[in-house]
């Protein structure tokens, strides 16, 4: 055992845990080996808080978990009757190396091997009491030394057995810790907690400090800055003297080993975190001038006088694993290979590796991304995978970009290593559901209509269409009015008349399927309105004739007018007039209404002109001139006259003489032949016929019907 007070202090080579020991693949690595680090607050006090580092009771006394009972007069009843907390599996069973700094100002009561027990072990062997002076002191450093670069005190502890790595916490540590009452805040010295499997290659935890530095206060005859000063607990992790275990109290420092699984020294096999057999205290000088992981500044009660420096009471083993000699070493070796895995965006991908060997070796999962020859460790707490350090890897949720990212596992230990296979990872899109089909859509002449297929994970799509009620279809490409027939929303602009009652559908599709939409159907309407339209006519031969049209559209209208479709030269305005109407004039007449770009028209209904030239003339009368009949007879007076058409007949019976209309008894009483059914007495009387037409007209002799 050294007791040396002169060894010079190699500050990186701790922090980085004595990187000179890793192998050439693992170089460059030691910077950011440890997993993201936690954020205050901490655990603060005695119990579960549910923060991250919740202490552990060493005991459990008369007053319950980690609390021995006090006297009357309020003092601690030493040697009162306490049981081991039953998480922990063993303690420290030995000190192979005590190398306390400033040796020589520290009383002997705090000196390993003279601090006794009451279980006759000397402090830190075997489990903690909660009794302030049974606790070793590590020495505090001077201003002048940390300046000379004198190492801080030290303590390395061995056990019968290894400490592994297992769920939770691995291990914890007491001190001689107190809170100050009424609060808080903790009187400690702090502590760096470092573990090795060969004594010399030891790895450091990464911890967190955040305390902000005490007031100067300058006390006794030795080298003082501020003795006595309080910490906030919930401002610190991962170091040793956090929690309260003192004066009855027995509260430990919980150190989970799965932290350290990405440090250069376990990477290489140096350091295996199944089989810890050494673990080592390293005092830290509160000054100021020794820091935690991310560079804070870490203060404490500096310099203290009797026990300076940390005072460790115990550390206790939470789960172990049998010491294997090294002659029993076996190598491991993969004994389940992990296996390719393919899934759909959102799910989780599951990579499982076993594997043998003596010590039992450690899951260390590395990942080369798709395109990369390099390999590269996962550490903890990364984002997109969990179990970096464990026998099964969990990947997602998995995206499209993870696809063709390759993993494997390394399990190391003391005696060697051995890698996996490569497994690759492949993520599908899942097939294309249907969220909306497009709608059918009505426009106007040269409006632009659009069909949208709305879809999730489709990343392809074509869009057809149907002449033909949707019986077949056909593919469409980008052109003329069609555009977008590759994407989510097809543009059709410009529709024309002929398009109107074309059906238009989408298929969608990604590579693990297609769907396709419902049919929908476009209508194109003229934006030509007809207010007025031309209104039938019959005239006489050499009169004038005017046609008029009132109609409505987009911008400027063009008219143009024809008869029995054909255009009329020079009628292109809405009103159209004839003069001296002829004969040959006589038909169908419309009017063509169009925008001005001739994408749009409309037209008018037929209005029929008729040219009558010829009056009409009586060819033959109605007879005889006196009919008699029994009631209930059916009678019958027919005309024949000639003329220009239209010919138009009134019958008419008087006097005074009354146009005649059909129903009840009477029919044809707008033709050549008046039928008279059923006749009674009422139907007797005179009747004649007027035949007509725009040239002028003719009305025929009178004939009786008598119903006696």
């Amino acid at each position: 055992m050294s007791k040396s007070s002169i060894r010079i202090w190699k500050t990186a080579a701790v922090v980085v845990g004595l990187a000179a020991g890793m192998s050439p693949r693992l170089a460059g690595q030691a910077a950011a080996w440890y997993p993201p680090l936690p954020t205050a607050p901490f655990s603060g006090g005695m119990g579960d808080s549910g923060a991250v580092d919740d202490p552990i009771p060493g005991f459990v006394g008369t007053e319950g978990d980690g609390v021995s009972p006090y006297d009357a007069n309020g003092d601690l009843i030493v040697g009162s009757p306490q049981s081991v907390y039953s998480l922990f599996k063993g303690w420290a069973t030995s000190v192979v190396d005590y190398s306390p700094a400033n040796e020589g100002v520290i009383q002997s009561d705090w000196l390993y091997p003279n601090s006794i027990s009451s279980t006759n072990w000397p402090a830190p062997i075997g489990p903690p009491t909660g009794f302030s002076f049974e606790v070793v002191s590590l020495g505090d450093l001077s201003a002048t030394d940390i300046a000379n670069g004198v190492a801080p005190g030290c303590i390395t502890l061995a056990f019968n057995g290894c400490i592994a790595d297992g769920p939770g916490p691995d291990f914890a540590v007491f001190s001689n810790a107190f809170e100050l009452d009424g609060s808080n805040l903790v009187y400690s010295k702090l502590a760096y907690v470092e573990v090795s499997s060969n004594g010399v290659d030891f790895v450091q935890f990464p911890s967190v400090d955040t305390n902000p530095k005490p007031a100067t206060e300058p006390q006794y005859s030795y080298p003082t800055e501020w003795p006595y000063a309080v910490f906030d607990p919930t401002l610190i992790y991962n170091l040793a003297g956090k929690h309260v275990s003192a004066y009855g109290e027995s509260w430990g420092t919980p150190f989970d080993l799965h932290q350290l699984a990405n440090n250069p020294l376990v990477l290489s096999g140096n350091v295996d975190l199944n089989n810890i057999r050494y673990v080592r205290l390293v005092e830290i000088p509160g000054s100021g001038a020794s820091n935690d992981t991310l560079g804070n500044p870490i203060y404490d009660d500096w310099v203290s006088i009797g026990s300076p420096g940390f005072e460790l009471q115990a550390v206790g083993v939470i789960n172990n694993a049998p010491l294997v000699p090294m002659a029993d070493w076996m190598a491991p070796e993969i004994t389940s290979q992990p296996a390719n895995e393919t899934v759909t965006v959102g799910q989780y991908a599951f990579f499982a590796a076993a594997a043998s060997g003596a010590p039992q070796p450690s899951y260390h999962w590395q990942m080369r991304p798709a395109g990369s020859a390099t390999w590269s460790y996962l550490r903890q707490g990364g984002i997109g995978y969990t179990g970096a350090n464990d026998p099964t890897l969990t990947v997602g949720p998995a995206n499209t970009g993870m696809t063709g990212d390759a993993f494997r596992c390394v399990v190391i230990s003391s005696a060697g290593n051995d890698t996996s296979d490569a497994v690759t990872l492949t993520v599908k899109l899942a097939p294309p559901s249907i969220q909306g089909s497009p709608g059918s859509s009505t426009v106007e002449i040269g409006q632009g209509a659009s069909f949208t297929f709305s879809t999730l994970n489709a990343t392809a799509w074509r869009w057809q269409v149907s002449t033909d009620g949707g019986r077949t279809w056909g593919n469409l490409t980008d052109g003329g009015s069609i555009s977008g027939s590759g994407s989510a929303t097809l543009t059709v602009s410009n529709p024309t008349k002929a398009m109107s009652g074309q059906w238009y559908r989408c298929v969608a599709s990604n590579t693990s399927g297609a769907v396709t939409s419902g049919a929908a159907e476009l209508t194109v309407i003229s934006s030509i309105s007809f207010k007025t339209e031309p209104k039938s006519q019959a005239v006489k031969a050499g009169a004038t004739v005017t046609f008029s049209v009132a109609a409505t559209g987009s911008g400027s209208l063009h008219y143009q007018w024809q008869l029995n479709g054909t255009n009329i030269a020079g009628a292109v305005s809405a009103n159209l007039t004839l003069k001296a109407v002829k004969t040959t004039e006589a038909g169908n007449y419309t009017v063509v209404v169009s925008t001005q770009s001739g994408t749009d028209s409309g037209t008018s209904s037929v209005a029929v002109l008729q040219v009558a030239k010829v009056a009409p003339k009586i060819t033959t009368k109605p007879a005889p001139a006196t009919t008699t009949v029994k009631p209930g007879a059916t009678v019958t007076f027919t005309v024949k006259a000639t003329g220009d058409e239209p010919l138009s007949y009134a019958w008419q019976k008087g006097t005074p003489w009354t146009n005649l209309a059909n129903g009840g008894k009477v029919s044809g009483a707008n033709t050549p032949t008046l039928v008279l059914t059923g006749v009674a007495s009422g139907s007797a009387g005179s009747y004649r016929v007027v035949v007509a037409n725009p040239a002028g007209t003719a009305t025929s002799n009178t004939v009786k019907l008598a119903v006696p």
